[in-house]
């Protein structure tokens, strides 16, 4: 896990030597002071400033958790687990002290004893933990009041994805079949309604997160896409392409907010972190990541935090915009008066250095390749390169930034293309001039 702070370089919180198991999840405290992970094994809590473990909670070999989630009043935190158990403790933090005490135990599987977990989250008036998770009939949803100590709702409609509204009235899920999903769902907590999306019919959603103030909800799907929009006035704000590959590869995984409402993190796979500035509609900072993270932004919206599973903790140096971020990338999104068109880029020439090394394209295996292709595009140049790419019969297109070079080792980020009958090649081009092509067999990994 690493911490990545406003124009520093990135801090390990955790590396191979201080735990023997990476993070799976991590959550910030909403008042900044502590950050919670769950891995394979435990969950622990740290401070954010010191990057030092202030408690452990271990679990049974083999269980680990799924989900992390804590109250407004950063007092309580709550973490499911594969054991089938919600968990919520008791936080005081006093000067440099912090105490955690466990509040309640609650077992998952009263009403199917395969329930398996999958999502969790407290709402926001902190009176209710919302818990979806997967039985071999179906998806349940359940709802427990922490004060009373009592289930609400038990064995109800629920969905992998789950995310309370901010009058913690509704909770919005997502359905998990794509031939009858119809991206996100609004439901009372206590009864089943329907709700079918307007914007995306038959595209099923992936994640959602909503703005701090409460009047935006940004959902993902699961061909990459994602679309902001104004619940009140019930239109598309901003849509954009995160550039991440056909539904049966590519899909959003998450999506979080910087308190301002200004930037939009959005972890796509395959593809990596990519920051965004809603209100300029620009990509300001794209990070290629080789792993599947989870990402939590601090409350002051300067620091990032990445969690992966891997035991590897080298971490590239990257810088986090600020509040008031300057564009790095020059691949806008255009905003379509359609609500089910794709969105498209709209570049603009990037001044680069005349001696700038040509970026360079590669085809890998793929493991579904008569679904989709993967490619690997390097930059062997000091600095970052905005980059376009479409395929040789103008049926795809896309966008990104490579990294920077470190040292000897090339910058690198891959994405995907669907696969089409005959030949799979791919240009990839800098401010509209070409710099390699390659074609992809049917190779697979």
């Amino acid at each position: 896990m690493a911490l990545l702070t406003g124009w520093g370089q990135p801090v390990h919180l955790i590396s191979a030597q201080q735990s023997d198991l990476p993070p799976y999840h991590a959550a910030w405290s909403p008042d900044g002071m502590l950050i919670a992970t769950g891995g394979i094994g435990y969950f622990r809590l740290w401070r954010s400033e010191t990057q030092t473990l202030v408690s452990e909670w271990l679990l049974e070999e083999g269980d680990y958790v799924v989900g992390l989630t804590w109250n407004p009043n950063s007092r309580q935190i709550a973490a499911v687990s594969t054991d089938q158990t919600l968990r919520v403790w008791d936080i005081a933090v006093t000067g440099t002290s912090v105490e955690t005490v466990l509040y309640d135990t609650v077992y998952l599987g009263h009403e199917r004893s395969d329930f398996s977990p999958k999502d969790v989250d407290w709402s926001p008036n902190g009176q209710y933990v919302a818990i979806s998770g997967v039985t071999a009939s179906g998806y349940d949803l359940y709802v427990w009041d922490v004060a009373s100590h009592q289930w609400l709702v038990t064995n109800g409609y629920g969905e992998q994805n789950i995310l309370w509204t901010p009058d913690s009235v509704q909770i919005i899920r997502s359905s998990p079949d794509p031939s009858t999903s119809i991206g996100p769902i609004f439901t009372p907590f206590i009864r089943d309604t329907n709700y079918v999306d307007p914007f995306r019919e038959g595209i099923r959603a992936s994640t959602f997160a909503w703005s701090p103030n409460g009047s935006q909800l940004a959902v993902g799907y699961v061909d990459g896409i994602i679309v902001i929009r104004d619940i009140a006035q019930g239109t598309e704000v901003l849509s954009l392409n995160t550039g991440s590959g056909s539904s049966s590869n590519g899909y959003v995984i998450q999506l979080v907010w910087t308190s301002n409402n200004r930037i939009l993190a959005i972890v796509a796979a395959p593809g990596g972190l990519q920051l965004w500035d809603v209100l300029s509609q620009a990509l300001v900072r794209f990070i290629a990541l080789d792993r599947q993270v989870q990402t939590a932004i601090s409350p002051d919206g300067e620091r990032l935090l990445l969690a992966w599973s891997s035991t590897q903790t080298n971490v590239e140096s990257f810088i986090l915009p600020t509040s008031t971020p300057t564009p790095m990338a020059t691949f806008t999104p255009t905003v379509t008066p359609s609500r089910t068109a794709t969105p498209t880029f709209t570049r603009t020439p990037t001044p680069l250095p005349a001696n700038m090394n040509r970026l360079r394209l590669a085809a890998l295996c793929s493991p579904d390749p008569a679904t989709y292709r993967v490619w690997r595009v390097t930059n062997p140049n000091p600095y970052p390169i905005p980059f376009t790419w479409d395929t040789h019969n103008g049926g795809q297109t896309g966008a990104g930034i490579v990294p920077t070079a470190n040292g000897n080792i090339d910058g690198e980020m891959t994405f995907t293309t669907q696969t089409v009958s005959g030949t799979n090649q791919v240009r990839i081009y800098v401010n509209g001039d070409r710099q390699d092509t390659k074609a992809s067999g049917p190779r697979r990994c």
